[in-house]
């Protein structure tokens, strides 16, 4: 029936719609094929029941009636064979072809095979525990719940990777900026004088003394200062200390001695009456008061009427006694004379207790004998300035004695004794010394009433100004950890991920500079020796992002155990079947899919299945095709079936050697699983498999798992392979660049154009990965690199860039027809446009 006979039967009769006429105007998506359903269909068998002659009387039409019934299980019928009608005709074209199937069978006539999905990988970052560095092998297992995933994700190592327990988390910082101490300073960095010996605790309220080491006597000092601590905090093998207040300096210094101070004790005398009671001369029964004085030597006795008994220039004794200042104790004197304070550090040598008599006041005190003098010694101990070095301050015009020479000696200004250093600034014609420029200087007396004797906690330190933080980027930070895992990090990456960005920066530790210095070496609780080294990286960083002085929580963590991982599990070795010489083409499935390939820019393609075929336990080459290989070349190629399927397949004997014959003489070792890609899900974390003995603490995803993608959909083969078609292999044109990125796995779009880069034509390729960071693109670059090389002019260079999706943003005004709603009308718009709708 056609259309039109409705109308010759009946010209007031509405035209009937089956069987419509099929008409397809060229390049089409769809073909029309279908000449009606079951609506139409039951339409034209009703109308031609109600005209046929003898069934007039036949007037019931409702479904319950027997022949209606007939009619409708024919119109459904014919619906069924027009469907198919349809979708076979549409299958049959590659422009309109939707099933995978179909467009797999259509392409693989023109010798194109539909890429296969790859397995995603990504770098992890290892904590172990022990002491020892362990190997983690190839192949070594992890597992994975990543969020865009179903099911876990094996991951295996690729190589053997050394873990050192020291680098599962390392501490780096901005090298640090010599900074000399100045005036009004607030903060100070604590460090043990002698890496051996072990930081004194402190905390708010204690107090320390500071002071600059003289030249040539260390245990002298000047300058010396009492500051309280406000807050202490460790960095780096010592303290970083806040004063309450600030530094007192007279001139800038690059560091300081200093020392955390116990009790402070007073000089005996220094409380005494200024007069004493003594016989009067001239009226024997009568006493008279003799004026007594404060000041004792520090170079020599110290003797009087009113001292008893005489003190030697290392005798201290105490205003009180006291029995718990034992021997080897250290103790700082202090002092002051002719408005010039001095400090001395000495350890105590014995302590006794004795009686003393300073004028008036006589009492039990102990006596502290030093190891050494309250002044160091005489000039010739201590170094000569050059005669271009600056100097302090000029004392006066001093007389030389004992015939010092005019580089040293001993000098007397005022009657004041001075051992220093000095220069000859002015001389007569008669060599006479008119003016010297005092370098350093000691003063051969004190006042006791300004004696103080501090007991000194803990050791010596040295106080240099605090770390801040720097600005600007470069390719040195600073590493605090042991000289051996500084040395290990040479060759290896670490990665970190800064504050204000979203995924992770790896670097290569190009050098280093390792400290092995005893004095820049500090020991800390566990016994190991640590110091800051400088690391040199392969690639700039932000300084920004990296603290002078790292604290607790500090959001930045580095990781220095990086291991690289792929997708797949590695299945136990299978018997495929076995080999029959008298058969071609032997083709053998593999049990598990999918099987897992991974690029390889080297190959071409460059997608590599991991999998090795043994043949009477002789593994065999896999080749990309069998054509063009001798008849002894023992080789195979791999498949897939419309399904996803792989098949290893064996030559004829012509193009490959044919399979020898044998009882399971087939096996394969695979790995299993592809198309992993995406971050964990929450509050998941990486499983890892033991090492031996060794406990992996915890690995640690380092971004994401990238470069996965399912295998090669029909719409991406539908594009793809007319192009490979029509480039025939080669790489002339720039849509032969198209064609061949958009032909490998894991690209979703490509688009190729000739540009300038640095002045020179290329052909750019910009590529839109389905999931893939800079690796996967270099992978993909050169891959086509190699393709031009190989099957092009290799005139230009290939330079490939990122695709990146953009927002597109679209004003729409459209018309609303009176009686529809608003709200269903944009949401139809939306999703026909396929548009994220902002209001």
């Amino acid at each position: 029936m056609t259309q039109g006979k409705a109308q010759d039967q009946d010209p007031c009769a509405p035209p009937l719609r089956f069987p419509a006429a099929i008409q397809n105007r060229p390049a089409l998506p769809r073909i029309a094929r279908r000449i009606g359903d079951y609506e139409t269909i039951r339409e034209a068998l009703i109308y031609a029941l109600d005209r046929a002659a003898g069934l007039e009387r036949w007037t019931y039409r409702g479904s319950d009636d027997p022949g209606v019934a007939l009619l409708e299980g024919a119109a459904i019928v014919g619906d069924v064979l027009t469907f198919y009608q349809d979708l076979y005709a549409n299958e049959a074209y590659l422009r309109t072809a939707t099933w995978r199937e179909s467009v797999a069978a259509l392409v693989r006539l023109t010798g194109h095979r539909l890429r296969p999905g790859l397995g995603g990988v990504a770098t992890l970052a290892l904590e172990i525990d022990g002491d020892a560095a362990i190997t983690a092998p190839a192949g070594h297992a992890f597992k994975a719940d990543l969020e865009d995933v179903d099911d876990p994700v094996n991951l295996e190592a690729l190589a053997d990777t050394v873990l050192y327990p020291g680098l599962s988390k390392i501490t780096l910082c901005a090298p640090p900026q010599a900074r000399t101490l100045t005036s009004g300073e607030t903060e100070l960095r604590l460090e043990a004088l002698h890496p051996t010996d072990a930081l004194p605790e402190l905390k708010k309220g204690d107090r320390l003394l500071l002071g600059a080491a003289k030249a040539g006597d260390a245990s002298s000092l000047s300058g010396a200062q009492i500051v309280v601590v406000a807050d202490a905090r460790p960095l780096h093998g010592g303290l970083v200390v806040a004063l309450e207040g600030g530094l007192s300096l007279s001139t800038s210094t690059s560091e300081l001695r200093a020392f955390k101070l116990g009790r402070t004790l007073r000089h005996f005398g220094g409380a005494a009456p200024l007069y004493e009671p003594i016989p009067n001369p001239a009226k024997p029964a009568e006493t008279m008061q003799s004026k007594i004085g404060y000041t004792r030597s520090t170079t020599g006795s110290t003797a009087g009427s009113y001292i008893e008994p005489t003190l030697t220039n290392t005798e201290v004794p105490l205003a009180n006694a006291v029995d718990d200042l034992g021997v080897g104790a250290t103790v700082i004197c202090e002092w002051s004379y002719a408005k010039v304070r001095s400090a001395r550090v000495a350890k105590v040598k014995a302590a006794a207790a004795a009686g003393m008599r300073w004028g008036a006041l006589a009492a039990s005190t102990t006596m502290l004998t030093l190891d050494r003098p309250l002044v160091g010694g005489t000039l010739g101990e201590a170094a000569v300035l050059p005669d271009a070095a600056a100097l302090p301050g000029t004392m006066g015009t001093l007389e030389l004695l004992d015939g010092g020479s005019g580089t040293g000696g001993v000098m007397k200004v005022g009657g004041v004794e001075v051992y220093g250093e000095a220069i000859v600034s002015e001389s007569d014609g008669l060599n006479l010394i008119v003016a010297v420029e005092v370098a350093d200087y000691y003063i051969s007396a004190a006042d006791v009433r300004s004696f103080a004797i501090h007991e000194v906690e803990g050791a010596t330190m040295t106080a240099i100004a605090a770390p801040s933080d720097r600005s600007g980027d470069g390719k040195e930070l600073a590493f605090y950890g042991a000289a051996t895992d500084a040395r290990a990090l040479v060759g290896r990456r670490i990665a970190f991920t800064p504050s204000a960005a979203d995924t992770p920066t790896i670097a290569t530790v190009k050098a280093a500079t390792v400290v092995t210095a005893a004095t820049k070496t500090a020991l800390g609780d566990d016994g190991i020796a640590r110091a800051l080294h400088t690391l040199t990286l392969d690639a700039d960083v932000d300084y920004a992002d990296f603290a002078a002085e790292p604290s607790v929580g500090d959001p930045l963590v580095v990781y220095a155990n990086l291991i690289d991982v792929d997708q797949g599990k590695r299945e136990a070795e299978v018997v495929l079947g076995s080999g029959d010489a008298r058969q071609t083409f032997q083709a053998f499935a593999i049990p598990k899919t999918p099987l897992t390939y991974h690029r390889d820019a080297a190959s071409d393609p460059p997608e590599v299945p991991e999998l090795t075929i043994y043949v009477q336990r002789r593994a065999w080459t896999r080749v990309d095709a069998l054509f063009g290989r001798g008849p002894t070349d023992e080789v195979y190629t791999v498949r897939e079936d419309d399904d996803g399927r792989s098949y290893a397949l064996f030559g004829d004997g012509k193009t490959g050697a044919r399979l020898p014959s044998g009882v399971d003489n087939v096996t394969a070792l695979y790995r299993s699983g592809a198309g992993a890609y995406g971050a964990l899900k929450p509050k998941t974390s990486v499983q890892a498999k033991p090492i031996d003995a060794a406990r992996i603490k915890k690995a640690h995803l380092l971004g994401e798992v990238t470069g996965g993608s399912t295998a090669e959909e029909a719409d991406g083969a539908r594009e793809a392979a007319p192009g490979k078609v029509q480039s025939l292999g080669r790489l002339v044109s720039v849509a032969d660049f198209e064609a061949e990125a958009r032909s490998m796995s894991g690209v979703l779009r490509a688009s190729a154009r000739w540009e300038l880069e640095d002045h020179l034509p290329a052909v750019v390729v910009t590529v839109l990965m389905e999931s893939g960071r800079e690796a996967e693109l270099a992978s993909v670059a050169a891959s086509l690199r190699k393709a031009a090389r190989t099957r092009g002019p290799d005139r230009a260079p290939v330079v490939v860039r990122p695709g990146i999706f953009e927002y597109v943003h679209l004003i729409l005004r459209y018309g609303l027809v009176r009686g529809y709603r608003e709200e269903d009308v944009r949401a139809e718009i939306a999703a026909a446009l396929g548009l994220i709708e902002n209001d």
